[in-house]
């Protein structure tokens, strides 16, 4: 059992004459005794680290240690600093006691010791939320507690608890007062603990109790379709009305027009969206189909427990579409909200969606909204576990299919009514053609088994054809003469001739190629009433006993299908056999078990974690005066407090420079590259979520950078908002932009800090630290930045990942002499970078004049240099250098492409008014990268002259174009390129012009550095190797 504690028990502050010794005295003997007992202490972020960590030392001293005490920091509402209006001082403690409790309960504890009647601080049991006991003091003033017992609906359990000098507070909901004060102060009440623990845990803490009606049962609204709307779902959720009735008083909500004599308990789905406070329960039944539009709405008002009687339910979201006018958005819309930008990216395009539907589940904002879920097959069940997530505290329970007992024709009488010969064996395949059904195979095998003779038979699909090219093929089919007349399709049947063919049916085929997460009526229907079945091991089918049906393969081949129509039409006894144990079943469908295992399913889930989540929210807002609160504010805080834990881990890919200014630089080339690899690979229980630190609304925070992303894909996406972030335990915040800036001011806010507090892992790209190395070459205060925002990394992130083992050298260096400290924490890894330009979402354009371009460059040895214009990228040497070379009349030709950066104005009016400009030296301040990859295949070498670099990217880049190199011999070059390039030390442009003569002359007789040795990587491998070191899913 799992007991909250509040933690000014602990800290022995306000609490009159308590202090340290004696709360350790009531923790010894109240609970010392009880080994299945742990301890949950919620306590305030803002106490101090230090506080916490002597608390849970004392707390492991006194016995409490380990898995024994599990601690829980919590953020309650407070006031705004600023101009903010929040809630009054009353109000704030009232809404922070109620939050405390319902944290508690929603965190699973059943009991919470609260000493909490200390002179003129009364106990507000009306706080107390449903399924949690409370242990109070013998403070507790019982004329408080006595107004209440009134409504107190158990009078068993009230008259055990008065017996142990007890109070109950509600019928969810128990106080224990008067516990008695010895000599020592607190040694007496153990025994009245032990008592009472055993009743918390015998009723379950009450958690599963409802208000009640008038008649004295709890409201349910059962929200469905209902007859005569065509869909089986309706005819299911007849079948439980009555029985469900005796344990609930049941008020069915539809949009189908009530039968007479039941209009009072009879509403339609416009009247729950303002009525839905009126029910204790509401369980709502959804499938795969336009039925179920005014359901699904409604759930998003009122919060439920939801059927899922299909797991897919794409065309469900897709037919608002038609309904609301809103082409594609909302299925769009849920389609990013369950599986991401990778559903998006493969629906995009004419034509798409409809391929689509089936192959997304598109109900996770179902799945989100609910308390919790009901379905019909283990195999159902793990398709909502998997979607949900392991951590989810979704509530998942199977309720049998239930299956009415169907009154039959007597069997003579329905089979002379379908006009079947004494001889006729009865096939039947219940429920749409399709090719899912495997439809036409069924009549290809059929047509072949009659044909090997030995009995005649008749195939009838009772259902309609399905409505595209494989019902129209299977039509056509039928209509061949090897079929004559006897393969026939009805079309929908109306009850009455559904039974029929049940009554007259020998052998049923009931095949699915695809499982979407249902349960099959028609396959009950034929077991229920004694039909030997064929089946296939798929989802929920591979389900049923195997001696009551014929259970072929999951992909059964047309000679299995042969087979199994022959043994069932020629032998009578095993058909017999099959038939009769499948008729065994129908016990386990009846309307009253069924109803009875959804009273308890109901009960489970209206106990659960989400349920009390709601209740809680709900209940801080109901005690809230209407004015003079900062609503927002107390959202973020609920939001805090109840994080996200549904569905997978997001990966926070951090692109706030990149969102709001792309230069194309070569930083945000690999920030687009990255990002794009990450989404085309997925990542196994990730969800890669593009993130963007903002000061909108006054306040730094991270939202969702959803539209820079869809515009990124390139994707026609629906109206996605850049909404703040909801992080939880397990997701990382990957910062790959260069946000220094950004990152610096938000600090104020505690951004990161609050994301690690909240289980958030944070990992960043360390391209360079040239501003602290190099800081001649940079403006002046570039480098206190660099070095602010390095040392705020080194804080706060798990692990920092350079481009280069050369950087990651130098980073360790820079920590060991700066901030040794971090480095006891930090890890410090490398990878490297991509080359292959055409996944990195290259940009286009070539420039007008390239004719002109590519005849000046014909005949001469062109050198190219690519790079913002900045000092430490040896710009000035490398013209100084062509200066020398063409004015002695060598053919070379130098074309740098790179924008202008920081202090190189004298250079840039140098290179534009240059004699050779034009003529020998050329700039492009502009380029796309199209007219990189045109001038990497059409230049002869890559010279790059920088004092200082991360990684080189250009390197790798000229390399997978077979372009040779002449690099300054930096160690992070020769890490990248090996043998692969022609290196240079001199710094003089009369060194380097030396060295390009020399490499030309190697060049000419093809000895130069051959750059097909270089090793690189495509942006595929960089990725895969970045997230190797970044090992996700380990807590790192």
């Amino acid at each position: 059992m799992l007991i909250s504690i509040d933690l000014d028990l602990l800290l022995a502050r306000d609490q009159g004459s308590l202090t340290r010794e004696s709360a350790a005295g009531i923790l010894r003997s109240w609970l010392g005794s009880h080994a299945s007992v742990s301890l949950l202490v919620l306590w305030d972020e803002s106490i101090p680290p230090d506080q916490i960590n002597e608390l849970r030392n004392w707390m492991a001293a006194i016995g409490w240690g380990g898995e024994r005490c599990r601690w829980v920091s919590w953020q309650p509402v407070r006031r705004p600093v600023g101009q903010l209006r929040c809630l009054k001082g009353p109000s704030i403690r009232l809404t922070n006691r109620r939050l405390l409790l319902g944290l508690a309960r929603w965190h699973g504890a059943q009991a919470h010791i609260w000493l909490s009647n200390w002179p003129n601080k009364p106990f507000e049991t009306d706080l107390i939320p449903q399924g949690l006991a409370i242990i109070a003091d013998q403070w507790s003033p019982p004329s408080r507690v006595q107004r209440l017992l009134a409504n107190f609906k158990r009078p068993l359990l009230e008259r055990r608890l008065h017996s142990y000098g007890a109070v109950s507070i509600d019928s969810a909901s128990v106080l224990v007062q008067n516990l008695g004060k010895a000599a020592d102060g607190w040694s007496s009440g153990p025994d009245l603990i032990t008592r009472l623990l055993g009743l918390v845990e015998e009723s379950g803490s009450g958690g599963t109790a409802a208000s009640k009606s008038p008649q004295g049962r709890p409201r349910l609204a059962w929200v469905t379709p209902m007859p005569p709307e065509q869909t089986g779902i309706a005819d299911y959720a007849e079948l439980l009305v009555h029985d469900l009735s005796k344990h609930y008083e049941v008020m069915v909500i539809t949009d189908a027009p009530p039968p007479k004599g039941r209009g009072k308990l009879w509403r339609r789905t416009a009247w729950l969206r303002s009525n839905g406070w009126r029910f204790d329960r509401i369980c709502y039944h959804l499938g795969n189909s336009p039925f179920h539009r005014g359901i699904r709405d409604c759930l998003d008002l009122w919060p439920g427990a939801v059927v899922l009687h299909e797991f897919y339910l794409g065309d469900l979201e897709y037919s608002f579409e038609a309904w609301m006018g809103e082409p594609n958005q909302r299925w769009l819309r849920e389609l990013y909200q369950t599986h991401g930008y990778r559903a998006l990216i493969e629906a995009r395009g004419p034509g798409q969606p409809h391929r689509h539907l089936r192959s997304f589940s598109c109900n996770g904002s179902i799945l989100q909204r609910a308390f919790g879920v009901i379905v019909h097959s283990r195999h159902a069940e793990q398709l909502v576990e998997a979607q949900a997530g392991q951590e989810s505290s979704l509530v998942v329970e199977q309720v049998p299919m239930v299956r009415g007992a169907r009154t039959l024709p007597e069997r003579n009488v329905a089979r002379q009514s379908l006009g079947l010969g004494d001889g006729d064996v009865l096939i039947c395949s219940f429920g749409m053609t399709g090719a899912s059904k495997l439809s036409r195979e069924l009549a290809e095998a059929w047509q072949e088994a009659v044909q090997q003779g030995g009995f005649q038979s008749r195939l009838v699909f009772v259902g309609g054809s399905s409505r595209d090219t494989y019902g129209a093929d299977l039509e056509a089919d039928l209509k061949e003469p090897r079929f004559g007349s006897r393969a026939t399709i009805t079309g929908w049947v109306d009850p009455q001739l559904y039974t029929s063919y049940l009554a007259a049916c020998d052998i049923a085929v009931q095949l699915r190629t695809l499982s979407r997460g249902e349960t099959s009526a028609a396959v009950l229907d034929c077991l229920c009433n004694g039909i030997a079945t064929v089946v296939n091991h798929l989802g929920s089918l591979s389900e049923l006993p195997e001696d009551s049906v014929l259970m072929l393969p999951a992909a059964p081949t047309h000679q299995d299908l042969v087979a199994a129509l022959r043994e069932l039409a020629l032998n009578g006894k095993r058909r017999r056999a099959i038939a009769q144990r499948a008729a065994e079943l129908q016990a386990d469908h009846t309307p009253s078990l069924c109803a009875n295992a959804y009273r308890e399913s109901l009960g489970k889930i209206y106990a659960g974690q989400r349920s009390t989540e709601y209740q809680t929210i709900q209940g801080i807002g109901a005690a809230l005066p209407a004015v003079g609160i900062d609503r927002i504010n107390l959202s973020k805080t609920l939001a805090r407090n109840f994080p996200r834990a549904d569905g997978p881990r997001q990966l926070f890919v951090d692109v706030s420079q990149i969102a709001r200014s792309d230069y194309k630089t070569g930083i945000q080339r690999v920030v687009r590259a990255l990002i794009l690899e990450f989404f085309q690979m997925g990542l196994e229980g990730y969800r890669v979520e593009p993130v963007l630190l903002s000061s909108a609304g006054g306040r730094w925070q991270y939202r969702y950078a959803r539209r820079w992303t869809s515009q990124l894909l390139g994707l026609e996406a629906p109206e996605l908002e850049d909404q703040p972030i909801e992080p939880s335990g397990g997701d990382v915040l990957f910062i790959a932009d260069l946000t220094g800036g950004y990152l610096l001011e938000s600090e104020r806010c505690h951004i990161l800090p609050g994301l690690i507090e909240q289980g958030v892992s944070i990992q960043a790209i360390v391209y360079d630290i040239l501003p602290l190395q190099l800081p001649q070459y940079f403006p002046k205060g570039i480098d206190t930045g660099h070095r602010d925002w390095l040392s705020l990394l080194a804080r706060r992130a798990n692990t920092l990942h350079c481009i280069s083992r050369a950087v990651a050298s130098d980073v360790r260096a820079w920590l060991q002499s700066h901030q040794p400290e971090q480095l006891e924490h930090l890890a410090i890894e490398w990878f490297h970078l991509g080359a292959d330009l055409e996944n990195s979402n290259p940009t286009l354009g070539m420039p007008e004049n390239l004719d002109q371009l590519t005849g000046r460059l014909g005949g001469r040895c062109t050198f190219l240099m690519v790079g913002t214009i900045e000092p430490r990228k040896g710009y000035a040497q490398v013209i100084g250098a062509f200066e020398q070379l063409l004015a002695e009349g060598h053919p070379f030709n130098l074309v740098i492409l790179g924008k202008v950066g920081w202090m190189m104005e004298g250079l840039i009016q140098q290179l534009s008014t240059h004699p050779s400009f034009g003529n020998g030296i050329f700039w492009y301040e502009s380029a796309s990268d199209e007219f990189l990859r045109w001038l990497y295949q059409q230049c002869q070498c890559l010279i790059t002259a920088s004092e200082g670099e991360g990684f080189g990217l250009p390197l790798i880049e000229a390399a997978l174009h077979s372009m040779p190199l002449l690099v300054r011999d930096l160690p992070v070059f020769q890490e990248v390129a090996g043998e692969g390039a022609m290196y240079f030390s001199g710094s003089t442009p009369q060194a380097l012009a030396a060295s390009v003569l020399d490499w030309h002359r190697r060049f000419k007789v093809g000895e130069h550095p051959n750059p097909g040795t270089i090793t690189w990587q495509t942006w595929n491998q960089s990725a895969r190797q970045l997230l190797e070191k970044m090992r996700l899913g380990e807590g790192a």
